[in-house]
């Protein structure tokens, strides 16, 4: 298992267990902070009541080292997993839960309760999978890769989760690919009790943090005035930003011409003494290419800046190989220039800053906004009333279709999906269609409308967003909120940190994403909508926090998003692989996908009837997977 991990931890392995027990650990470490020995895991409290083995940071562990060492602890070294432990330790783990700030996903072992808790941090940053094995015990890695490993694990497919990449374009937690396999939830504590030796007892699962909490807790702060709200995030992020840059190995930062990297830089080279290194990707497709603006930015602010050439070719190379380096599939195509920029990085950084986590915590993107816009024209109409002008925006040609659709048209949020005008008018089709106005944000979210056409068995879909997010329940918040909240806990984990840390730990590189400090949304789940939109404009109080360090004429307009351009790939450079995927032969394997119905959306894509490279790329990615998981019964 430890082996299967190799590239996350390339540093050291070290392995520990107990057979009495009945537990074993396995650690992959890259060394970070404390590059020691005193810092190897999995680590032992100094009672000897706890073993952890915890994958990621914990950036505020220099808030309660000196107040446990006035308690009579006795360091081996000076890194945050030991000061972590100890203060589990001292307090128990609910309170060090609470005080802790940072990414993680670990496994603890508590001799005096019997139980081993697997917990992940409350965004969901770092990655945490469990199973039963077919004996009755139970596994749990960082990748599934390492579960695959074991010869008692059941690695038959998860239908519903196959139905969940098509909408989504990656499985959202719980779900895996395997029906057998569960993802740990962000915010969640899954215990396991050791009944015996040999065999694990029932699990329990709890949220130890949800963000709901969150905001039901900052609702009943009074309002603020923007400027104030400006100086509190301000201040907040400051000491986030700080204690991120606590580092033993080459630290640097992600820079491109947006809003959130620029913030983070800015704000990380006014906590340095020196320069911070910084880097770009130089792409060939100028659509794409945000370098100049990034190396002006980072001319402004005095940073040690470096742009690394991204090529089309190895862009289009890493396509045809991406299947294969996938734990399971995951169709966001801007995983692959995120892979090689960070493979570009690597070589000068062990670690670097990003600006994730912006568009989530202060209403960046555009669905978000036009959702609480829609909610105020439509939301109020009936269900009957909605339908007869969905069926007037749908049909072709029809008269009424310049005044059902033009107020939302041109500002349609397209997402990952395709801005083709007759799929656009689908999408708003389908939102007026949709029974519970509240779903409409998971609708957005998704990256095809219709998964179902293309499965064998339809009926054995489950509608598995609302398992994971029933936004029907949230009556109370408002459609800003009720959009944001979706993209937290739906697209934010299971797409964006998915992407970043399956890019990143492929080749050893930690991110560090200062925005993603949960006490800055706790904060700004306490600040009113004005403060969010204030003067119509997305990421308000982000955008004035950066004007006070960069001429606001510097940064992007609009969102360019770090992808590639995958819909003219398609009919191009990958024509040949993709013709190769859809062949009578390959789909043959898949008995899940109809082959027809693929087939002809391919042709339509081919033909520019219709733009349907996310919904084909999805399915060809998952094809792929297949092809290539020797071991998937």
């Amino acid at each position: 298992m430890a082996r299967a991990l190799a590239h996350r931890g390339p540093d050291e392995e070290r392995t520990w267990h107990d057979a009495s027990l009945g537990i074993g650990l396995a650690f992959r470490r890259l060394r970070v902070v404390d590059l020691t020995e005193a810092a190897s895991q999995p680590m032992h409290s100094r009672s000897g009541r706890y073993t952890i083995a915890l994958n990621g940071e914990i950036y505020n562990f220099r808030e309660w080292r000196d107040e446990l060492t006035r308690a009579g602890a006795q360091w081996r070294g000076h890194g945050d997993v030991e000061a972590f432990l100890e203060l589990i330790d001292q307090r128990g783990l609910d309170e060090a839960l609470s005080r802790a700030a940072g990414m993680f996903a670990f496994a603890l072992l508590d001799r005096e309760r019997r139980v081993v808790c697997l917990v992940r941090d409350r965004l969901g940053v770092k990655p945490l999978v469990w199973s039963r094995l077919r004996d009755g015990s139970i596994a749990f890695a960082s990748e599934l890769r390492a579960l695959r490993t074991l010869p008692g694990f059941d690695a038959a497919l998860d239908d519903s989760a196959v139905t969940a990449f098509l909408r989504f374009g990656c499985i959202p937690a719980p779900r895996t690919i395997h029906a057998a396999a569960h993802k740990v939830m962000p915010g969640e504590m899954v215990e396991v009790p050791l009944a015996d030796a040999v065999h694990a007892g029932e699990v329990r699962a709890r949220r130890w943090w949800s963000p709901l909490s969150a905001l039901d807790s900052g609702s009943g702060a009074g309002p603020v005035s923007f400027a104030a709200a400006v100086d509190q995030i301000g201040a907040l992020l400051a000491a986030a930003t700080g204690d991120r840059l606590l580092c033993d190995v080459p630290l640097g930062a992600w820079l491109s011409s947006g809003v959130d990297s620029s913030l983070v830089c800015a704000t990380a080279q006014r906590e340095l003494r020196g320069p911070l290194q910084t880097f770009s990707a130089r792409v060939m497709d100028p659509a794409y290419d945000e370098s100049s603006g990034a190396a002006a930015i980072a001319r402004h602010l005095g940073t040690a800046h470096t742009s690394l050439k991204v090529t089309g070719a190895d862009a289009l190379s890493l396509a045809t190989e991406l299947p294969a380096l996938l734990d399971e599939p995951f169709g966001d195509s801007s995983v692959i220039p995120t892979m090689l920029l960070a493979r570009a990085t690597r070589p000068h950084a062990t670690a670097v800053l990003s600006g994730d986590g912006g568009d989530e915590l202060f209403a960046g993107y555009d669905r978000q906004s036009w959702y609480a816009r829609l909610s105020r024209w439509c939301g109020w109409m009936p269900r009957p009333v909605r339908l007869v002008l969905a069926a007037m925006t749908s049909a072709s040609g029809h008269p009424p279709l310049s005044w059902a659709a033009a107020p939302f048209m041109g500002s349609l949020p397209g997402g990952r999906r395709s801005a083709h005008t007759g799929d656009r008018v689908a999408l708003l089709a389908a939102v007026l269609r949709e029974p519970g106005w509240e779903q409409i944000p998971v609708l957005l979210a998704q990256t095809s409308l219709d998964p179902a056409a293309l499965l064998t068995q339809p009926e054995s879909w489950q509608p598995e967003a609302s398992e994971l997010l029933s936004l029907r329940s949230l009556a109370h918040l408002s459609p800003l909120r009720r959009s944001m909240l979706c993209d937290l806990t739906l697209g934010l984990p299971n797409d964006l940190l998915t992407k970043v840390d399956w890019a990143s730990m492929q080749c050893g590189l930690e991110v560090r994403s200062p925005l993603l400090d949960h006490r800055l949304y706790e904060l700004s789940a306490s600040f009113q909508q004005q403060a969010l939109l204030h003067g119509g404009r997305s990421k308000a109080i982000l955008r004035s926090l950066l004007a006070r360090s960069v001429p606001s004429a510097m940064i992007e307009p609009r969102k360019r998003g770090f992808g590639v351009p995958l819909a003219s790939w398609l009919r191009g450079d990958l024509r040949s692989w993709m013709d190769e995927t859809f062949s009578d032969a390959s789909l043959g394997a898949v008995p899940l996908l109809r082959t027809d119905a693929l087939q002809s959306l391919w042709r339509a894509h081919l033909a520019h009837r219709t733009d349907a490279h996310a919904t084909l790329w999805n399915a060809a990615v998952l094809v792929r997977w297949l092809g290539r998981s020797s071991r998937l019964g």
